[in-house]
């Protein structure tokens, strides 16, 4: 049997602690002992996910006036069903999940652990949740998702899958605005694989309403998910639409500086962006456009 190298097993253990660290405000929740008023044990941890999905999705719409209310009439209505609670009730435990992924105090949650890489106690900040503004008037705090909230987000499996397009512009965006164009490229050809995706599951989704439509309540079931998903795709293209004008407008910036005279390469690669871009919404906008039925 060969010898381990133990120093490359335990190499970046660091960051792998930091993945894992990202759940452990879910777990404070979990900790947490509620219950409704038929003593209904709460599922808190279950309600910290269903947060981080309102936010993500308010985020998606670019709606920023997210905070303690809105959260609670989301879970309210949500949960209405499977607890016997009143709107404070609601309004309470709202707060008591913003808290936990952004402690009081504004500062970043702090994980702390023993480093098996440098051999020493280590820690990790990291922040899940973020103040975005401040309504006088109604004296309301809103927030939205910091990074490594998205990062929580998108660690969880059927909202990665069902929102990889999205995300993945939300990326796009991102690096974008840095001037990371090499890894905007990239972005955009994981962009091309997530519509290619796109196109095989509204295939599959078609030939499985032919084969499978018997009665009215299965068509209006397939008929709402239908409208989900033609919903989530207008979005897309909208956002699609916006960094295209970003390109746009990125591509002409450079053009005045001279850049395609200094810095030839820097500026092929925005024209190869924008030419990849164009290309993958226009292969999404056909989907827009193609009926499932």
């Amino acid at each position: 049997m060969e010898e381990l190298d133990l120093r490359e097993i335990v190499s970046g253990y660091k960051e792998r602690i930091r993945r894992l660290a990202l759940f452990d405000p879910l777990y404070e929740l979990e900790r947490k002992r509620e219950q409704d008023h038929e003593k209904k044990d709460i599922d808190m941890k279950g309600l910290g996910l269903l947060a981080l999905l309102f936010f993500f999705e308010q985020k998606l719409m670019r709606q920023y006036k997210a905070g303690a209310k809105q959260l609670a009439a989301f879970l309210e209505k949500t949960a209405e069903m499977q607890y016997r609670l009143d709107h404070e009730d609601y309004e309470r435990l709202a707060r008591s999940i913003i808290q936990t992924f952004r402690p009081t105090t504004g500062k970043k949650r702090r994980y702390s652990f023993f480093n098996w890489e440098t051999g020493a106690d280590d820690g990790i900040d990291y922040s899940i949740l973020k103040a975005s503004s401040f309504d006088l008037k109604t004296n309301q705090q809103y927030y939205t998702l910091d990074e490594d909230g998205l990062e929580l987000v998108f660690a969880t499996k059927e909202f990665y899958s069902e929102f990889q397009l999205s995300i993945n512009q939300l990326m796009l965006r991102k690096q974008l605005d840095k001037g990371e164009f090499k890894g905007a490229l990239r972005q955009i050809n994981e962009m091309r694989i997530d519509v290619e995706s796109l196109v095989e599951r509204m295939t599959r989704l078609k030939h499985e309403i032919q084969r499978s439509i018997v009665s009215e309540e299965t068509f209006e079931r397939y008929k709402q998910l239908l409208e989900d998903i033609y919903g989530r795709l207008n979005r897309e293209n909208d956002e699609f639409k916006e960094l295209r004008a970003f390109v746009k407008e990125t591509r002409q910036r450079l053009y005045a500086k001279d850049m395609h005279k200094k810095e030839s390469r820097t500026y092929d690669l925005v024209l190869r962006i924008a030419h990849e871009l164009e290309s993958v919404h226009y292969d999404h906008t056909r989907l827009c456009n193609k009926p499932a039925t």
